[in-house]
């Protein structure tokens, strides 16, 4: 698993959803997920970019730690 989009269907991301997914490289996230819970993404070692509307909200968005983020839209 390389590339994710997550469907429009999605309201929330849970806390640790894709944590140590270490061949994860872009992920993009549609405005109807309002909710980014808790180190997402934490220690996704090859992640380099997230795609995501301005729109959602980031302030629960972790992609600090162990992330290679290059691009975040």
């Amino acid at each position: 698993l390389t590339q994710i989009t997550i469907p429009s269907s999605v309201t929330e991301i849970g806390d640790y959803a894709f944590s140590e997914c270490s061949s994860l490289t872009q992920i993009t996230i549609p405005s109807s997920a309002a909710k980014i819970r808790n180190y997402t993404f934490y220690e996704c070692s090859s992640l380099t970019k997230i795609i995501i509307p301005s729109s959602v909200n980031r302030d629960m968005l972790s992609i600090q730690s162990h992330t290679k983020i290059t691009t975040f839209n």
